[in-house]
């Protein structure tokens, strides 16, 4: 399968997003539904788990984090910050293509000149994450801040 980058108005990004993960559970390989996120949660070490669910609070609510500001809450380097992120992207529930978290480079707010890499996921992967994180009782703790 081919891949197409089609630039999108951000105040339409959560639609295409939705839209996106819509068609994407219509894949003939059986996708994540809420249980085997639930089950993929519960599969994770404390910390790729800790980096997955700060990545989904950060997107569901508007704001993906930059790597950098998430390596710093860890007390890591982003290298070992990315190395999380593709834990945390090793599904092992269900067979499935692709990754729940992806980089983007966006430009810095303070210094348009430049950018940064943020962390993004689709937003019903975002939502349906921190629905079963408090199902089943799972807290946002980094773990520098659970020290």
């Amino acid at each position: 399968m081919g891949w197409v980058m089609v630039p999108v108005p951000e105040e339409l990004r959560g639609e295409v997003d939705a839209l996106l993960f819509r068609l994407r559970m219509f894949d003939a390989v059986p996708g994540l539904d809420p249980l085997k996120m639930g089950e993929h949660l519960l599969s994770l070490e404390a910390e790729p788990r800790a980096v997955l669910l700060e990545v989904a609070a950060a997107v569901a609510s508007g704001q993906p984090i930059e790597d950098r500001r998430l390596a710093e809450m860890f007390g890591i380097s982003a290298p070992e910050l990315l190395g999380l992120v593709s834990e945390a992207n090793e599904i092992t529930v269900v067979p499935f293509k692709g990754r729940l978290v992806f980089t983007s480079r966006e430009p810095d707010a303070a210094h348009p000149e430049t950018t940064t890499r943020q962390l993004h996921m689709m937003d019903g992967y975002a939502q349906m994450i921190m629905e079963q994180a408090e199902q089943l009782g799972l807290e946002r703790a980094t773990p520098a801040s659970s020290e």
